[in-house]
């Protein structure tokens, strides 16, 4: 087969956003061969091979969650491409309620190398739709390196503070 599923079994696209419809899971699946994620799992999900996580524009704490479902060995397997992790990490330091919600972004913070996505400048209909958007890259820690003490399971209403403005 063709498409992003790889065909060949070597790699796969699996895919989730809340707004799909039945129509557009049907086109990525039967069309491209992506396999859609049936539950929102709020970005906790553990890989077992390199991964990229599409993510604009998602709220900070589904960044935080990928980040803690994957803490040790998994760090080095994935890679992001969302709203900058510096930019949070930088946001949260001053603001104690906004750093216990990010604590997974401030501990992975030496291990991120951040490439910021330039902004569309030249077309001013697209200026902003990679505003404030990087390409992260984690080094891989040892499989025996425990997270840090502040880096716990956190339940999904506590990571906004019981807020709910911010989809994670």
């Amino acid at each position: 087969g063709g498409g992003g599923g790889g065909g060949g079994g070597t790699c796969r696209t699996l895919v989730f956003d809340p707004i799909l419809s039945a129509m557009e899971k049907e086109v990525l699946e039967r069309g491209f061969e992506f396999t859609s994620i049936g539950a929102n799992e709020r970005g906790k999900r553990t890989v077992q091979a390199p991964t990229v996580f599409y993510m604009p524009h998602c709220g900070r704490g589904m960044y935080n969650n990928v980040i803690w479902a994957n803490w040790g060995a998994n760090l080095g397997r994935i890679a992001v491409v969302g709203n900058s992790l510096s930019s949070y990490a930088e946001g949260g330091k001053s603001n104690p309620s906004v750093s216990a919600a990010i604590a997974s972004i401030i501990a992975a913070s030496p291990h991120v190398k951040e490439t910021r996505i330039p902004d569309a400048d030249a077309d001013k209909e697209l200026r902003y739709v990679f505003n404030d958007t990087s390409f992260h890259t984690f080094s891989r820690l040892p499989k025996d390196k425990p997270p840090p003490p502040e880096l716990k399971k956190v339940d999904d209403d506590s990571k906004t503070g019981g807020r709910t403005d911010e989809i994670i």
